[in-house]
């Protein structure tokens, strides 16, 4: 008799660029439920021009998240969705399809 597995099958990360205008920042972080809301876990790169920017590795589903400017927590002014959050703001919500 055969044994079922019992591992669930993982989807695999995808690799997701963000990309926001702050020319006046010296300082940009990302920080949302991927990350357990960590504001020291993923620093925005300059690449010029007053723009950040980054790429983030996340698993399929929905993602929430907020983005600390000079260690200011600020909502995401250019995110498709938004949902209010339990500290009077809004965390930007980012869909991230399975891989096809």
């Amino acid at each position: 008799m055969k044994k079922k597995s019992s591992k669930k099958a993982t989807l695999a990360l995808q690799r997701v660029p963000l990309k926001y205008f702050f020319p006046h920042a010296s300082t940009l972080c990302l920080a949302g439920s991927f990350n357990e809301w960590n504001e020291a876990g993923a620093s925005l790169q300059p690449v010029g021009d007053g723009y950040w920017a980054i790429e983030i590795d996340l698993a399929p589903g929905r993602h929430e998240f907020r983005l600390i400017v000079d260690g200011v927590w600020i909502d995401v002014p250019d995110a498709v969705e938004h949902v209010e959050n339990p500290f009077g703001s809004r965390n930007a919500v980012l869909l991230v399809a399975p891989a096809t």
